[in-house]
């Protein structure tokens, strides 16, 4: 989770398949913190857990 202020500006969630491979579950930012490098910081904290990260995505309905 990231904080700005003492405010969440954004978070991200993984869960793990292996010791070396996550699904990236959800990663949102607020629009106002964008340009920031938070979502950078966030996703190169998740990286630290495990080396490869996947995300399957969804057709809108």
């Amino acid at each position: 989770m990231a904080e700005v202020d003492r405010k969440i500006a954004g978070s991200i969630a993984i869960t793990k398949s292996s010791d070396k491979v996550a699904q990236l579950r959800w990663f949102v930012l607020d629009e106002k913190h964008q340009g920031m490098g938070l979502g950078k910081k966030l996703m190169e904290t998740a990286r630290k857990k495990v080396i490869n990260i996947f995300f399957y995505g969804q057709e809108a309905l």
